[in-house]
């Protein structure tokens, strides 16, 4: 018994030591590896050209010196919008002075950030002509990208929560599209990007690519009024509205109204100021097909067989929905980085859009969209003013059937205008 007992430690013994020998020879060639091919440079050779040859130092110099439509065109800001945003976010951005070389300014980070959202070029394009690191390049777009948000978009970013600024809303859209009581237009886009890792089929979506959402709230003026960025793409319109939490805010109740939404009130016709009946409206949005009709929701006639007045209330309705399509041919149009499909995580995509969308903000409120740039982003962008059908993802209660019935006999007698009856 005792020698087995010491032949089986024996071997054991001399198992543990092969074991150990094998380790030691793997660890030691790795070691020599990494010590016959160390790091060759700090800052690559031609990345040590910047201060010379660099984009911000050559071009930008000239490129300030020419007309403000070239600068803008290059960077989707005036000079003069450039350096207020700058001015606002330079703390947050800047960069701790090292001593052994000189860091990159928050000026050329907020340059290289416009010009990725602009131009949509990638990482490695960019380094090129800013003579930056491509590393560098993906660490600080995030940061300046959050610094934009944070700083611009609880002015240019909020959500409308007063009485007031809801009936300005309405009145503009009455004003300009001929459409009463609806406070805005609502409807998703999908923002293309790669695979994300360990995703499956999440952000796989009916076009066969892989994208996030962004479900916009629009006013008349093409400015948005509330988003949610980041929902996945295989969700739809409606899925994605039945669970944001925008949806419970924009369905006001006699006890939780938190945007402080109008109360509903009976129609008065535009033409004579006089009230055209005893019912009270809704507030409400106004979508497509894809979603769900309700009182706080109006969306088209669907079918194939519709009566003359039910396509004249879908020329009427499509005809204001028209601005969040618009909206989001101006977006694009602007940042073509979302036209493009986004090399990044889903968290930095949700960044761009959402960056993307505070500065459209603040741009339409600095000067407000003309008709002639509405109407070339509308040609690319908008769907026909025909309804749908082939979508109709839910049944609609009585009573948000009466109302679309009710507005459908305004349009028609108290509040008609000329273009409508060239639909039928």
């Amino acid at each position: 018994m005792n020698v087995r007992r010491l032949q089986r430690i024996k071997l054991c013994t001399l198992a543990l030591a092969s074991m150990m020998a094998a380790i030691a020879h793997i660890v030691s060639s790795n070691l020599s590896r990494i010590y016959r091919n160390p790091p060759r440079f700090w800052v690559r050779p031609y990345l040590r050209k910047r201060q010379r040859l660099g984009a911000m130092q050559n071009q930008f110099h000239h490129l300030f010196q020419q007309s403000e439509t070239e600068f803008k065109s290059f960077l989707r800001l005036s000079k003069t919008q450039f350096h207020e945003v700058l001015s606002l976010i330079e703390n947050d951005i800047s960069s701790d002075r090292s001593t052994s070389r000189e860091g990159i300014s928050a000026k050329e980070k907020f340059m290289v950030t416009l010009r990725y959202l602009a131009g949509g070029e990638s990482h490695s394009t960019l380094s090129l002509y800013f003579m930056i690191g491509r590393p560098t390049i993906s660490k600080f777009i995030p940061k300046v990208l959050q610094a934009i948000i944070r700083r611009l978009g609880p002015i240019y970013g909020r959500v409308p929560d007063s009485e007031r600024d809801w009936l300005d809303i309405e009145r503009r859209f009455a004003h300009r599209w001929d459409y009463i009581n609806t406070i805005g237009a609502i409807d998703g886009k999908h923002v293309i990007m790669i695979k994300p890792r360990k995703s499956g089929s999440t952000f796989y979506n009916y076009k066969q690519t892989f994208s996030i959402n962004l479900m916009g709230i629009v006013g008349a003026d093409y400015q948005f009024l509330a988003y949610d960025i980041g929902s996945p793409g295989r969700m739809s319109d409606s899925g994605i509205w039945n669970r944001s939490p925008l949806k419970p805010m924009f369905e006001p109740s006699s006890s939780n109204n938190p945007l402080k939404i109008p109360k509903p009130h009976t129609l008065v016709s535009p033409l004579n100021n006089v009230e055209t009946g005893q019912h009270a409206l809704n507030y409400h949005l106004i979508g497509d097909d894809g979603f769900g009709l309700s009182v706080h929701l109006m969306k088209p006639y669907n079918g194939a067989n519709l009566s003359a007045s039910q396509l004249i209330f879908n020329y009427r309705l499509s005809r204001a929905r028209q601005v969040v399509e618009v909206a989001f041919g101006i977006l694009a149009n602007r940042f073509r980085c979302l036209i493009n499909r986004l090399h990044c995580s889903p968290v930095n995509a949700k960044l761009i859009v959402e960056g993307a969308v505070v500065l459209h903000n603040y741009l339409i409120y600095q000067k407000p969209i003309g008709e002639k740039e509405a109407g070339v982003a509308k040609s690319l962008w908008c769907r026909d003013f025909k309804s749908s059908n082939h979508r109709n993802y839910s049944s609609a209660s009585g009573s948000a059937t009466e109302m679309r019935d009710y507005l459908k006999e305004f349009f028609l007698s108290a509040y008609p205008i000329d273009s409508q009856y060239d639909t039928m």
